[in-house]
């Protein structure tokens, strides 16, 4: 209701409740919310699958973060240096 009222617009949605009453239809109006969405289709999920795509996405997050990092240092360039501090760009 919030998404469709235009009053909460998350990042990603991940939809993979245990299965309830319904929970095939609910998956389906995830889907059409136009957001991400991770979901694990029929009558499977629960917490447990709910949190290991987190973890994994975390993971990935990290790693992605990591070899930013190592891409910067790589490119600064060393143009000279006065007495005090090299100078990098």
């Amino acid at each position: 209701e919030l998404i469709r009222e235009g009053r909460f617009r998350p990042a990603l949605i991940i939809g993979i409740p245990v299965g309830f009453v319904n929970v095939a239809e609910a998956k389906e109006l995830i889907l059409k919310t136009g957001l991400p969405v991770i979901a694990a289709m029929g009558r499977k999920g629960g917490s447990n699958i709910a949190a290991a795509v987190c973890n994994a996405l975390l993971r990935i997050a990290g790693e992605n973060r990591i070899a930013g990092e190592k891409q910067k240092k790589k490119k600064k360039k060393r143009l000279g240096c006065n007495f005090l501090q090299p100078i990098f760009v």
